[in-house]
């Protein structure tokens, strides 16, 4: 029994590890919530109770500044624009590096605006389903 209950707290620690940050350790910048991973930025979504959706356009900055450091936008997390079914619009940093799962998935998003078409070709989608079909990338 303590062999199974071992195996048991090893699995929770393991799967609690690969979450996205608590509200605890998310902070909000202009309209946007963020968690800090090493020395990079990490889009997330709201940790506000009851939860409260992106809305209208999102802009996301290549670089934040949180308790006076200065942090490079790298990744937009699992579920970070998840059921925003009011979000028209993003802009996307040429900083970003990656998509994280289902990342978009069940949002009103219509447009995705670039700065550099090779820069958003290089970025890593974690799953296909991430944006809605019908959505239109601008270069800009």
């Amino acid at each position: 029994m303590h062999h199974l209950k071992t195996i048991l707290l090893t699995l929770l620690l393991t799967t609690l590890s690969t979450l996205p940050a608590t509200s605890a350790s998310t902070f909000k910048v202009d309209g946007v919530f963020y968690y800090i991973d090493g020395d990079e930025a990490v889009v997330t979504y709201s940790n506000t109770r009851p939860f409260t959706p992106y809305e209208g356009s999102v802009t996301i900055p290549s670089t934040i500044t949180h308790n006076g450091n200065t942090y490079p936008v790298t990744r937009i997390s699992i579920h970070a624009f998840r059921n925003c079914t009011n979000l028209t619009s993003i802009r996307i940093p040429n900083s970003l590096k990656s998509i994280g799962t289902e990342a978009f998935y069940g949002c009103g998003i219509k447009r995705v605006y670039i700065d550099d078409l090779a820069a958003w070709c290089n970025i890593s989608f974690v799953t296909i389903i991430l944006i809605p079909y019908s959505i239109l990338i601008t270069c800009i």
